[in-house]
């Protein structure tokens, strides 16, 4: 594990800036980054949701931006992890690194669509 509750700021490009605090990061065994983050609820994210779930590719687009230079810039995946209940137990649910999907930089247009969806709003 590379760190606990490692807060972040990073720009992605000359408008958008992520910030915020993951839960854990660690370190494959390729040397990529993985974002955790730890969920305490009773229910999951349904399965068919998570490889484009917005929060995981949030720090899937923080890490290749820099926001863990010092651990890396390469993501290895994120997940969230519940923790949830005794009636639920620990449950993984992984999303795959964007350079192993159709369109690696998906997640950093994501978060870029979003920030400027924003901007027209306000």
């Amino acid at each position: 594990m590379a760190a606990i509750e490692a807060e972040f700021l990073v720009q992605l490009d000359e408008v958008t800036r992520i910030a915020g605090r993951v839960d854990r990061l660690e370190i494959d065994e390729q040397g990529r980054l993985v974002v955790i983050d730890l969920k305490t609820g009773k229910s999951a994210v349904p399965e068919a949701d998570v490889p484009a779930h917005p929060q995981l590719a949030a720090y899937q687009a923080a890490v290749e931006a820099g926001a863990f230079e010092e651990y890396g810039t390469e993501s290895g995946g994120a997940a969230l992890v519940q923790l949830g209940t005794g009636t639920v137990g620990v449950r993984e649910q992984a999303q795959p690194p964007p350079d192993r999907t159709e369109e690696p930089e998906w997640a950093a247009k994501l978060v870029k669509r979003t920030a400027a969806t924003m901007v027209r709003t306000q």
